[in-house]
């Protein structure tokens, strides 16, 4: 069906904050630089954390700890529940994480994605090339990349996004990430 959700927020965040194997030293420096950008464009953002306060209080704790010290004020931070991020994906005019499920699932319902890696692992690069590909992770190239994907146009994006998700449904082997996890 051809459906519209209000968009509320012009980014959302994935949380890429883990507990099984904290990356929060490659982060710093991205999410210090991303809270520059969003600063110096005056967007509206949410945070989707990964945990939830009644299931995991520790990585509940931790993960709002860390989002405090490092996004700061000005950015809303929704705790996760069952359907939190697909909510905060949906609502937002661009989403931006690291090769998670979610950020998956937001490519293939439509969404305009942003995708970072800011692990040495290239392992958990995204599966397909493309625009949304951020490689360098200082403001001004996040400014740069946030605007050049909030002014795609939305039907010029949906017939682009087609092609690549027609060829990763055709060739599923083709994805090295995929391969690799499994």
């Amino acid at each position: 069906p051809n459906y519209k959700i209000k968009k509320k927020y012009d980014l959302c965040i994935i949380s890429n904050i883990k507990k099984e194997y904290p990356n929060y030293i490659s982060n710093q420096e991205f999410y210090m630089n991303l809270h520059k950008a969003v600063i110096k464009l005056n967007l509206n953002v949410v945070f989707a954390g990964r945990y939830s306060k009644k299931k995991d209080p520790s990585g509940y704790l931790m993960e709002k700890k860390y989002f405090d010290k490092y996004l700061g004020k000005k950015i809303n931070f929704i705790e996760f529940d069952e359907f939190s991020t697909y909510r905060a994906s949906d609502e937002s005019l661009v989403t931006i994480g690291d090769y998670t499920t979610a950020l998956l699932e937001s490519f293939a319902r439509g969404n305009k994605i942003i995708v970072v890696n800011t692990s040495k692992y290239k392992e958990l690069n995204f599966f397909i090339d493309g625009v949304w590909d951020l490689k360098e992770y200082d403001s001004q190239s996040i400014i740069n990349k946030l605007n050049s994907i909030l002014n795609y146009d939305d039907k010029d994006w949906a017939k682009m996004i087609e092609i690549y998700k027609e060829n990763f449904i055709k060739n599923l082997n083709n994805s090295k990430s995929i391969l690799s996890i499994k």
